[in-house]
């Protein structure tokens, strides 16, 4: 009820206040709706981009390592040439004579026992790179998931 028209006025006034808040409020709203969505979209585009970036990451690794097997490989069958070629040697001299023969068969024992160490060495250095490796891509994605813990705390 309304006694006056100032009353009225100053009624009318308060709805209209009343009316502008609500206003401002859903305004407001839509205002923290959409930047929760932008994060929300930032936040997947960062964690899109660091799993492309670990893709890429392993991509270049594993051509590496192919790489690194294809000149391994290449070493192996220059090392099996070589072998033959001196076991085909050897036994060429084993024919000459026998005091040559037993020289060849020390050279070949000592040629034999310095493959096998390089072949232990090659196998050796090959698990310590495979280890590194390993390390590394424990490493990656250590940091990929403290980066995406990360980026989903802030």
């Amino acid at each position: 009820m309304v006694y006056n028209e100032w009353g009225a006025v100053i009624a009318h006034q308060d709805e209209m206040d009343k009316a502008l808040r609500e206003q401002e409020k859903r305004k407001n709203k839509e205002m923290q709706q959409r930047y929760r969505d932008d994060l929300d979209n930032q936040r997947a585009l960062v964690a899109r981009k660091h799993r492309d970036n670990a893709y890429q990451d392993l991509q270049i690794s594993q051509g590496m390592l192919d790489y690194q097997r294809a000149k391994d490989d290449q070493k192996l069958k220059n090392e099996d040439a070589r072998r033959i070629q001196i076991r085909d040697q050897v036994i060429a001299k084993q024919k000459e004579s026998l005091a040559d023969r037993e020289r060849a068969i020390k050279e070949e024992k000592d040629i034999q026992k310095q493959m096998q160490e390089e072949a232990r060495l090659a196998y050796m250095k090959l698990m310590e790179q495979n280890k590194r490796e390993d390390e590394e891509k424990k490493m990656q994605k250590e940091q990929f998931s403290r980066g995406y813990k990360n980026d989903l705390w802030n």
